[in-house]
């Protein structure tokens, strides 16, 4: 009787040990879709995507930016935003469902750029929306930030970083100045009250907007990036260093 019961045992056991498994294994699996211009896509050379709080794909190309709802593209073109036809944006989403729009300046010169109302399909300029706190013709790049949900980075011409977020502009930094103006800079937040960015060979940290790290590479930074909670720089001659040690 015991041998019975223990065996009844053992295969309810392996039975509840073969079905998490097999729930798990589910739960590892998902669909991986490619869009390309036979789906629908308008132009094979995107550069920037963002997805907003409806599950929009907001995606970059040369002179128009699309949206993707998962069925089909709608496109927005370079005389809607006001860019060169040529030039891809930068892009991100803010916690308002707002998508930010910057040129590509390691492309051009001219810093055209604007705010899209997803929901109504009309745009603003960054001077209005912003009270006059940032000229349109200053705006150098756009990021998303990784760190806080929903908030968008804004580095001007002047070398200021704002962060905007639930309807306010903060200056997170100003004080470094470069008259390269075609050379983009990588801008990170790694918490509250520090974050990195890149000019020339050289990438900073700033905590609570003053300068506490200087590192010199001795070669020009393309970008730098957080992944996985590490900041990797990268180099015009396509390396990558991996910063591992920030304290």
């Amino acid at each position: 009787m015991n041998t019975v019961m223990n065996l009844q045992k053992l295969i309810f056991s392996l039975f509840f040990i073969f079905l998490s498994l097999e729930i798990s294994a589910q739960a590892c699996f998902f669909d991986v879709e490619t869009i390309n211009v036979e789906q629908g896509l308008p132009n094979r050379r995107t550069y920037s995507a963002a997805q907003d709080t409806d599950g929009f794909i907001w995606i970059s190309m040369p002179g128009k930016v699309s949206r993707y709802d998962g069925y089909n593209f709608k496109n927005y073109t370079s005389d809607f935003l006001e860019i060169n036809e040529s030039l891809p944006c930068y892009l991100a989403v803010d916690d308002a469902n707002l998508l930010w729009y910057c040129e590509h300046l390691s492309l051009s010169v001219s810093n055209k750029t604007g705010i899209i109302n997803t929901e109504k399909n009309i745009k603003y300029d960054i001077e209005t929306f912003s009270n006059g706190l940032i000229k349109n013709q200053s705006v150098r790049q756009i990021i998303q930030s990784t760190f806080s949900k929903g908030a968008v980075l804004i580095e001007t011409n002047e070398r200021r970083i704002y962060k905007y977020q639930r309807g306010k502009f903060t200056l997170l930094f100003e004080g470094i100045r470069n008259t390269d103006k075609t050379t983009p800079i990588g801008i990170e937040e790694i918490d509250e009250n520090t974050l990195w960015f890149a000019i020339g060979e050289e990438f900073f940290e700033v905590r609570n907007k003053k300068i506490t790290k200087r590192i010199n590479l001795g070669i020009d930074i393309f970008d730098i990036s957080k992944v996985r909670g590490e900041l990797i720089v990268y180099t015009i001659d396509g390396k990558e260093y991996i910063l591992s040690n920030r304290n």
